[in-house]
């Protein structure tokens, strides 16, 4: 116990053992349009396991990625996407920092204009002594670069959501 605690605290890895849409807009850095399109990438689904660090309980759910890419943008392969999920979960989580972690990865990996994830999870200290609903899930998100500075952006990502969600 201690030793997955102390690896834990220190940010390292623990065994745990117990789609593409294109956007026609282009903009500029100062929100003017301009003759680069950005084309925004989607990952939907991603498997998420990993332990709540305040109640030592597991929480699953799936997690959503988007990135904006223009000519510079490294692709991410929804292999990579995963196992940037599966990277962060290795460790004890809370949710809100789990999302942030994700979508500060993909944007280092991918070095996009914007990046969004979106983590949609049920969590197992909820279900047993929380609000005691089965079926309860908890969704975070974290929006950076493009997507923190637009409002439309976002909600063309929750409407993507929505639509394949169908």
């Amino acid at each position: 116990y201690a030793a997955v605690m102390a690896a834990s605290a220190a940010g390292r890895a623990m065994p745990l053992r117990a789609e593409a849409f294109e956007s026609t807009e282009s903009a500029s850095p100062s929100g003017g349009k301009d003759s680069s399109a950005l084309s925004t990438f989607f990952e939907r689904d991603l498997e998420l396991a990993t332990l709540c660090e305040h109640h030592l309980l597991p929480f699953h759910g799936a997690v959503h990625v988007a990135y904006l890419a223009d000519k510079t943008t490294k692709p991410l392969t929804r292999a990579e996407a995963q196992r940037a999920v599966a990277r962060h979960g290795r460790r004890f989580q809370v949710q809100e920092r789990l999302t942030r972690d994700i979508a500060r990865d993909v944007l280092a990996l991918t070095g996009a204009p914007g990046v969004m994830v979106a983590v949609r999870a049920s969590h197992l200290c909820m279900i047993a002594r929380g609000v005691e609903k089965p079926g309860s899930t908890t969704v975070t998100s974290a929006a950076l670069g493009a997507f923190a500075d637009n409002a439309a952006r976002r909600g063309r990502f929750w409407e993507t959501l929505a639509e394949n969600a169908r």
